[in-house]
């Protein structure tokens, strides 16, 4: 994807979207690779983005990396979201907002997590999440580009 064409903090609010969407805690194939034994924990990713590029690191524990990253790569040749996945993720997204504002610690995380990402504090995150919406997520989508790729297995 070239990042050129978005804002930076508004592709990384969709691609974590999209990503946790597919491979988050909820996701189908969390589930089902944990009801077959091939996973014990959940899925884990990070982004990172640098000047030209977003990183995507998956940290998985299984019983069969080989497995893992078949299905890695069959997922990301096919992403797609649907507008309900999507809604659904922003109601998430919001009752995460709701919890958070419960205790210091997050709110503190979150000031700092803003003004790291944005260059000042989000006062208005509902704005932000409902922002979101599936046909950039599609424009989004359509410009991945998975081809470079390096896979690291680590044994025990």
């Amino acid at each position: 994807i070239d990042i050129n064409n978005y804002d930076i903090n508004d592709l990384n609010l969709y691609l974590n979207a999209i990503f946790d969407i597919k491979f988050g805690s909820t996701s189908l194939i969390n589930e089902e690779l944990k009801d077959k034994k091939i996973i014990f924990d959940n899925f884990e990713f990070e982004t990172v983005f640098t000047d030209k590029h977003f990183v995507f690191m998956f940290l998985i524990e299984s019983t069969n990396p080989d497995y893992i990253i078949k299905l890695i790569d069959k997922e990301l040749k096919n992403i797609t979201i649907t507008e309900e996945e999507l809604e659904r993720k922003k109601k998430l997204l919001k009752s995460i907002v709701q919890f958070r504002s419960d205790n210091v610690f997050d709110i503190n995380h979150k000031i700092v997590d803003n003004v790291i990402r944005y260059g000042d504090v989000v006062l208005d995150d509902y704005k932000l999440i409902d922002s979101l919406n599936i046909n950039k997520a599609n424009e989004i989508i359509n410009n991945l580009d998975f081809s470079n790729k390096t896979i690291t297995i680590m044994h025990k």
